[in-house]
């Protein structure tokens, strides 16, 4: 059967493109793929290479423990403390990487605008509190009770709370009761909230800081300290500084529930590395929060306790204790 004319060359085009297709794929597989030919533990060492901190990105938050009724506590903090941090970080930006914050000048920024206090891109901060408690409503909140109210004290401080919040933006309420008993979940929430913030300083970053500052609500950082401490710190080092380092043998308090003895750093103020906050906040978080049969509500020690779990479980951490003894200062009112 003999095809028209035009039907032949309508079959040789299609031929001819059939074939341009073939050659065309076979060019594609004889391409070698170099991830394909990359050996498996360079390419994961490739993915797990330390980054040296941006300072364009937060470098330090910082969380200061306090209770609902601190509030003169809290307001000296923001005329003495508040001050020094931001003048420390703004000072910081001017002479490292530079950044939108490089030309401001500190009578340029409202401390506490819209809830960023002002400290330019390096730092950021905030109170930790709990909700109002009252120890004598305790023996009405026993049992599957519904309709209880608060009493008048815990209406009055939830109500001057949120006053004091609206007004100065640096206050993060807890989903929990405020009491010492939960001091070690308030530091959790600190390290979690370090690391899951976006960074809103006016630079239109985001992302975890590189290192937390957990500090009590009378006493103040040196920021000089905290932020080369922050900037100096590679990606995988888990690294936990304090002012006074505990053996944890000193007192029989600071034995675990089960006995066991862990060194730690002092309470009132300790800064930890993105890499250790993200093992003992996120990674093991479960194990953290879950530390009644091995911890107490004391949180310091407790911080020890997960500082030498995460040093077990994490080997592709570098682990380092560092005692800085200018790390933070004592203040009092009039101080």
């Amino acid at each position: 059967m003999m095809l028209a004319p035009r039907h032949r060359s309508a079959l040789l085009l299609f031929i001819l493109l059939a074939s341009v297709v073939v050659s065309i794929l076979r060019s594609f597989q004889e391409i070698p793929n170099p991830i394909d030919n990359e050996p498996v533990a360079a390419r994961q060492a490739q993915q797990q290479q330390i980054k040296e901190p941006d300072n364009n990105k937060l470098l330090v938050f910082i969380g200061y423990l306090s209770a609902p009724s601190n509030h003169e506590k809290r307001n000296w903090l923001r005329k003495t403390c508040f001050p020094k941090i931001r003048d420390a970080c703004l000072e910081f930006n001017t002479t490292t990487t530079t950044t939108k914050f490089s030309n401001a000048t500190k009578s340029d920024i409202h401390p506490h605008h819209k809830g960023q206090l002002g400290w330019g891109t390096s730092c950021d901060g905030r109170f930790f509190i709990g909700h109002p408690n009252d120890p004598s409503a305790a023996s009405t909140r026993q049992g599957k009770k519904q309709g209880v109210f608060a009493t008048e004290m815990e209406i009055e401080l939830a109500q001057s709370l949120q006053h004091e919040s609206d007004i100065f933006g640096d206050i993060q309420m807890l989903p929990m009761r405020d009491s010492y008993f939960e001091l070690p979940d308030k530091t959790l929430s600190i390290l979690r909230h370090g690391l899951l913030l976006q960074n809103n300083n006016n630079n239109g970053g985001g992302g975890a800081a590189e290192s937390i500052l957990k500090i009590d609500d009378d006493h103040c950082p040196n920021m000089t300290k905290v932020l080369s401490i922050a900037s100096t710190t590679p990606r995988n080092v888990a690294r936990y500084v304090g002012f006074y380092r505990w053996k944890g043998t000193e007192y029989t308090i600071m034995k675990g529930a089960d006995g066991s003895i862990d060194p730690y750093m002092s309470g009132p103020g300790y800064l930890v590395s993105r890499a250790l906050a993200q093992a003992v906040a996120v990674d093991d978080i479960n194990h953290s929060v879950l530390y009644m049969p091995y911890g107490s509500s004391s949180e310091d020690v407790d911080m020890g306790k997960w500082f030498a779990h995460a040093n077990r479980t994490h080997p592709e951490l570098e682990f380092v204790y560092e005692v800085v003894k200018d790390l933070i200062k004592k203040v009092s009112e009039g101080s």
